[in-house]
């Protein structure tokens, strides 16, 4: 049975800090500015207002508007530890969950407010990937990660080396190599949305930009594994990275699509195995 070393895990997340300063994803958010009471960057505001991508108060009210953005939530340029992760699975845009008033319900979690703030200007954290800490599982966002990634509070039984992995260990193992990368940091209800697309396309939101710079990045590293979401010629994340980086059409050894409507890397699909492998052998 793998065991966890407390002190070596520390060690492994504050090692990293002057790689994380001078990554410019994190220099972007570490000196964004929102747009008054919202939480859409001052210089994106405006692009999003005039798609008119902006859900409205009614709306949320009557579950509508599944393809408009919420700028009341906290957004989520990426979950987890952009120095130390391994394996990265890229999707449009995060969720948000209906009925609308459950979600907005989820967010007046403190601890969530906190750990997303940390986690933007990439402090560091025992739970980089933050749904993966057992203190934020009964939020939409961890119930909806521990079921993609077939992690429950169960020991996990793995073949890699015949070996079982307390469930205490896996989790930090992986909230620390693992990361998600959303191509908009803004919450929406449903991700085909072919308007947030083109905004990306014509370079109306940095925030994508700057993600995007770092996938560029990211894929000339072998060891680092890329899952991105949806099929590799239809899905909106794939044809959005295709557009600013040609070489994704062509077949990758380190870049991997998901198809579907859930992002799953449980064990035992294809891709999932393909995540544990990477990670329990680190």
């Amino acid at each position: 049975m793998l065991k966890i070393d407390e002190a070596k895990m520390k060690k492994i997340i504050q090692q990293e800090n002057a790689t994380r300063d001078k990554i410019p994803l994190v220099q972007f958010w570490r000196q964004a500015k929102f747009y008054k009471d919202t939480f859409i960057l001052e210089d994106e505001y405006p692009e999003i207002e005039k798609a008119k991508l902006l859900i409205s108060n009614e709306e949320i009210d009557a579950d509508k508007a599944p393809r408009k953005i919420h700028p009341k939530l906290q957004p989520e340029p990426f979950v987890g530890d952009l120095a130390l992760a391994k394996c990265f699975v890229v999707t449009l845009n995060p969720r948000a969950g209906i009925p609308y008033a459950e979600e907005y319900r989820n967010w007046e979690n403190p601890l969530l407010q906190k750990i997303t703030k940390q986690n933007i200007i990439q402090e560091p954290r025992m739970y980089p990937f933050y749904y993966l800490n057992p203190e934020l599982e009964n939020t939409g966002g961890g119930q909806w990660w521990l079921k993609a990634l077939g992690i429950d509070t169960s020991d996990f039984q793995t073949s890699i080396k015949q070996t079982i992995v307390p469930n205490k260990y896996l989790r930090r193992l992986v909230a620390t190599l693992f990361c998600d990368l959303e191509l908009c940091p803004y919450h929406s209800n449903q991700w085909d949305n072919k308007k947030l697309k083109q905004l990306i396309i014509n370079k109306k939101l940095n925030s994508s930009l700057m993600v995007i710079d770092f996938i560029k990045e990211i894929i000339q590293d072998p060891e680092k594994t890329i899952f991105i979401r949806g099929d590799k010629d239809s899905g909106y994340a794939s044809q959005i990275l295709q557009h600013f980086i040609p070489e994704l059409k062509h077949d990758l050894p380190n870049v991997h699509y998901i198809s579907g409507q859930r992002v799953w890397l449980q064990p035992t699909s294809k891709n999932g195995k393909i995540l544990f492998d990477k990670i329990l052998n680190q």
